[in-house]
């Protein structure tokens, strides 16, 4: 965790780290995912990052697609 603490740096950082140990030493990766869950639930209330958050979802799962192949049995 000591790159996720770099990257964040300064006092988030150490704020991250002192809440950790008060939160009975929870993993920083579970503070992370709680706080950044909590924050996105709370931005998709506002419509227009709805609307692009289900936009951008939609291009990236069409993305992963891939094309059927038709295959044909042999003797067809």
């Amino acid at each position: 965790m000591a790159n996720i603490q770099k990257e964040i740096g300064g006092t988030l950082a150490e704020d991250l780290l002192d809440f950790c140990a008060a939160n009975y030493r929870a993993p920083e990766i579970e503070v992370i995912r709680e706080a950044l869950e909590a924050h996105i639930k709370e931005r998709l209330k506002e419509p227009k990052i709805l609307e692009r958050f289900h936009a951008a979802r939609e291009r990236r799962l069409r993305g992963q697609k891939k094309p059927l192949t038709l295959v044909r049995e042999a003797g067809c």
